[in-house]
């Protein structure tokens, strides 16, 4: 329909015009609602082009900002990091200049951002953007999940940093948040606890720890299935935890099934150490850090920085078959 649409356009001579634009929007956001990222970011480039050849379109506005957020989300969803980043810094100067640093869209941004500067290794950068969401979203009153989202993105950065405590108490935060919002049955709360358990597992506190990654698996089992793979790995880490109690021996790095087991692991949600952050769509969490806000995406690679081999998922990512490669 949108393509006939298109057509029309096209046939009429409006295909340089605003309108055309939108449909090309229109069109770019329903692409990766089905899992076309690569088609809908064609889409997305050629609305930009429209606005920016022949129907000029105010970069210092809302609309701009929010295109150039789905070009970044798009991005993101095809591990194309560093465009990402730069798209979603060019849609937080629009929404800055258009609604002003203390507006939700602009907090909205500026969370996405600091997930993407996560699996980037950018820490002090990632902290900047995680305080100033942080301040947005404290002082907007509805905003509780994107706050929780913040606040776990901040534990991974501190967790990176081996500030364990300051990262476990805003994790416990951001869970209580969750829980009072999203619900003790939702993806976001599994994927709190799940993060949280990470941590715990760093500080050697593996019988807590066990518990929450119990919690994190039944959820996730529930909701998406024994096989999936944030389930899985959720199950690895508990078994884990009983493992080294009883033996004081690390446990082996988790080996991911093949790309040939027809699973897919969000990449976006995981950065180096295996903790998992958030974004805007529900797709889940996977094997490394994830940062805070919906939708969940994909996951980077995992790696361990303490002895057990723990993973923490951020809040921002997509799916991808080349995530599996960890």
């Amino acid at each position: 329909m949108v393509e006939d649409a298109g057509q029309v356009l096209d046939t009429a001579g409006l295909h340089r015009t605003s309108v055309y634009a939108q449909l090309l929007i229109t069109w770019g956001t329903l692409l990766r609602a089905k899992g076309e990222p690569h088609q809908a970011l064609v889409k997305l480039r050629k609305a930009l082009e429209v606005y920016d050849d022949d129907s000029p379109l105010p970069r210092a506005c809302q609309q701009w900002g929010s295109l150039m957020r789905l070009v970044a989300m798009t991005q993101d969803s095809l591990e194309q990091l560093n465009d990402s980043n730069r798209s979603y810094e060019d849609a937080r100067w629009a929404f800055a200049a258009s609604v002003g640093k203390s507006h939700p869209e602009y907090g909205d941004v500026v969370m996405k951002l600091s997930s993407i500067l996560l699996r980037l290794e950018k820490l002090d950068e990632a902290l900047i953007a995680c305080k100033e969401a942080r301040h947005v979203f404290e002082t907007n009153p509805g905003c509780t999940q994107q706050y929780a989202a913040v606040l776990m993105n901040t534990a991974i950065v501190y967790k990176k940093q081996e500030k364990l405590e300051e990262a476990l108490a805003l994790l416990k935060e951001a869970c209580r948040k969750y829980e009072a919002t999203a619900g003790d049955q939702s993806l976001e709360y599994a994927l709190c606890l799940y993060n949280t358990a990470m941590v715990l597992g760093s500080m050697d506190n593996l019988s807590e720890a066990g518990q929450l990654f119990q919690q994190s698996a039944e959820l996730y089992e529930t909701q998406l299935g024994v096989e999936h793979p944030q389930a899985r790995a959720a199950r690895h880490y508990l078994a884990q935890c009983g493992t080294q109690a009883n033996s004081g021996a690390a446990p082996p790095p988790y080996q991911p099934p093949s790309p040939t087991a027809g699973m897919a692991i969000p990449a976006q949600y995981a950065t180096e150490d295996g903790m998992a952050s958030s974004c805007d769509e529900p797709p889940p969490p996977s094997y490394e850090e994830a940062s805070a806000t919906p939708p969940y995406g994909e996951a980077s690679s995992v790696t361990s920085i303490n002895t057990p081999p723990y993973e923490d998922i951020s809040a921002n990512h997509t799916y991808s078959a080349s995530d599996m490669d960890i």
